[in-house]
């Protein structure tokens, strides 16, 4: 049985579905506290059609909404 395996997938579920969630409400609060103090976002076309770089949890959540 591969516990580390299925607690790291379960892990990874549950950011997804928390981030989901968030941007379905456009909850800034909520996003900024997913992403640590030295986070760095990079959309590569995904949100936007421009390649960008976010910095910070406060100034990715508002990118983001």
């Amino acid at each position: 049985m591969d516990t580390i395996g299925e607690s790291l997938s379960a892990a990874a579920k549950d950011w997804l579905n928390g981030f989901n969630a968030a941007l379905t409400r456009a909850d800034q609060q909520a996003l900024s506290d997913m992403f640590l103090p030295n986070s760095h976002w990079r959309d590569l076309l995904a949100f936007t059609w421009h390649v960008t770089t976010v910095s910070g949890p406060a100034d990715i959540a508002e990118a983001l909404c």
